[in-house]
């Protein structure tokens, strides 16, 4: 029955069907209908299961307790730890909006957990608001009594949360961001002295809005400061000190020219100065092994050109454009680069869309640096059914001058190693890609990736494989080889199988894997699922989920680990 008037339905006796099957009812129930959006009252219940507490039921209220905040309690009733409180409060304002969720739980069986204590909470908190058309302000940040809480109970599985303040601003096309960064640890297995505080963390990118000598000026800085306990930081190979400060500034200007022939030819330049400030730097050429306090001062510029010349053709069945590219790079030596420290450019994944980069560096701590070219190619085939096919590779010559890399990255040579890549789609329902980053001589594969997808009315499937070689120094510490599928499968009326594994080749393990049915229909969809999932001690988390969502009444779902 619908009243109209209150905006309620009542139902008498419901009973929920899968496939013509009872699995669940009611004597009675109500609920607002579907033109309501914030109401108070109890929302649909959960059941979760974890090897911390138990069994975990919990019933979600919520408290509308005015059209720009409201309240909602979720407290959860297990077995073993007793009732864990959640409760989550929001607010709307003329600017924006801010929430803030506690967490607590007073355990009766402290032993349970990996904290020995009774007394465990968390608290997170998050804003974010409009000073006007250009500039907004914010924060996120998470605060717990342990490293272990939150993922004990399943509130959030993060390893590390990054806790923040910022105010942002973007104009035309200038940009300005400003952070008061900390990261904190939410694993045993990370320690917090490891992890830096940076305030501040700012930069900001300018337009000249007339152009120079036919091309773009743009103007971009970089400023930080951060610190940290404990310099020993599981990246072995990396610079990282206790405390290091860096203003940046960088002047850069680009052009572009369309020859005769169609040859487009792009000029650039740049002209980067910066200020180091480290204190406990690691340094084998020094007495000691660290660096005490000290500044450094750099200027490093840099200039080249890219010749790119494509050639069009046209075909009965489709269309194609081949274009050789050709890059020469001239850059002042990388000076000094093992007094300073590497805080925002440790990853480093070279292949064919890093290729035609100027820099391919990660971050700014980093410079790429010497007398070098980029040589390759890019070709694409557009076929008139929709199909296409892509490919694209190439390789970089270092001539003189400082090699800003070392081995591993497949630049630290005089020649680097050979990049490419295809992608080939002949139809809407089959799509194929590899990645290939090889020694010159083809004597080794450093990285391939290979990736597939295959489509059906009743039948999709993804696969994939992965081969990379460990990169100490650009933070990769091991190899890494594992191959991956999921498939789904229409059986008939509305119900699907869905399955998929990740295998570690390397440990010879599955890292993961899950199995499941599910009913899907236009007012409902019903899954029940397997899933297991390495964490990062080696062990597997094996878990068995069933969620329930109803097109007019919500959704609910239990989970239970094993």
């Amino acid at each position: 029955t619908h009243d109209s008037d209150t905006k309620t339905l009542y139902h008498v006796k419901p009973r929920l069907k899968i496939a013509g099957v009872t699995v669940a009812g009611l004597p009675y129930l109500e609920h607002a209908d579907p033109s309501v959006k914030r109401r108070t009252g109890w929302l649909v219940p959960d059941v979760n299961f974890g090897s911390a507490y138990g069994a975990g039921l919990i019933t979600p209220y919520f408290w509308a307790i005015a059209p720009d905040r409201d309240l909602t309690f979720r407290p959860m009733l297990t077995l073993k730890q007793g009732p864990v409180a959640d409760v989550e409060y929001r607010q709307r304002t003329a600017s924006g909006l801010y929430k803030v969720r506690g967490f607590g739980v007073y355990e009766l069986s402290p032993k349970a957990t990996s904290e020995n204590r009774r007394l465990r909470g968390a608290l997170k908190t998050e804003g974010d608001f409009k000073l006007n058309d250009d500039w907004d302000w914010g924060w996120n940040g998470t605060l717990t009594s342990d490293r272990e809480f939150l993922d004990n109970y399943d509130f959030d599985s993060r390893n590390i949360s990054q806790n923040e303040v910022y105010l942002r601003g973007l104009w035309g096309r200038n940009y300005v961001s400003a952070q008061a960064l900390n990261f904190s640890s939410l694993s045993d297995n990370i320690s917090n002295d490891t992890l830096p505080t940076a305030l501040p963390y700012a930069s900001g990118e300018h337009y000249l809005n007339q152009q120079i000598l036919g091309g773009d000026l743009r103007f971009n800085w970089s400023v930080y400061s951060l610190m940290r306990e404990d310099p020993d930081t599981p990246f072995t190979d990396v610079n990282h000190g206790s405390s290091q400060s860096r203003a940046l500034a960088n002047l850069s200007w680009k052009s572009r020219y369309i020859a005769d022939g169609g040859m487009l030819i792009t000029p650039f330049a740049s002209l980067r100065s910066d200020v180091y400030v480290g204190n406990n730097v690691p340094d084998p050429t020094v007495v000691g092994g660290f660096r005490d306090k000290e500044s450094i001062a750099r200027v490093l510029p840099s200039g080249g050109v890219d010749v790119r010349w494509p050639f069009i053709a046209s075909h009965d069945y489709g269309q194609s454009v081949f274009s050789p590219v050709f890059q020469f790079i001239a850059a002042g030596d990388e000076k000094k680069r093992n007094q300073i420290g590497n805080e925002d450019a440790i990853t480093l994944n070279f292949d064919q869309s890093s290729l035609f980069l100027e820099d391919r560096f990660t971050g700014l701590d980093r410079y790429e640096s010497g007398l070098r070219s980029n040589v390759g190619f890019t070709y694409s085939f557009l076929g008139n059914n929709g199909g296409f096919l892509k490919l694209s590779g190439g390789e970089s010559f270092h001539f003189s001058g400082d090699n800003s890399f070392v081995k591993g990255s497949g630049l630290d040579g005089s020649k680097s190693d050979l990049v490419g890549a295809l992608n080939f789609q002949p139809w809407d329902n089959l799509s194929l890609s590899y990645q290939l980053r090889a020694e010159v001589d083809l004597s080794a594969i450093n990285r391939q990736e290979v990736m597939g997808s295959l489509t059906f009315d009743r039948f999709s499937m993804n696969a994939g494989y992965l081969d990379i070689a460990a990169e100490p120094a650009y933070g990769r510490l091991t190899d890494e080889k594992w191959a991956e599928a999921d498939v789904r499968i229409g059986l008939t009326d509305g119900w699907y199988a869905f399955g998929g594994l990740r295998y570690d080749l390397e440990n010879s393990y599955f890292l993961s894997q899950t199995a499941g049915v599910e009913f899907d229909c236009d007012c409902m969809n019903f899954k029940f699922a397997y899933s297991g999932k390495r964490d990062d001690g080696g062990s597997m988390d094996h878990r068995v989920m069933m969620s329930i969502d109803l097109a007019t009444l919500g959704g609910t779902k239990v989970s239970a680990g094993f």
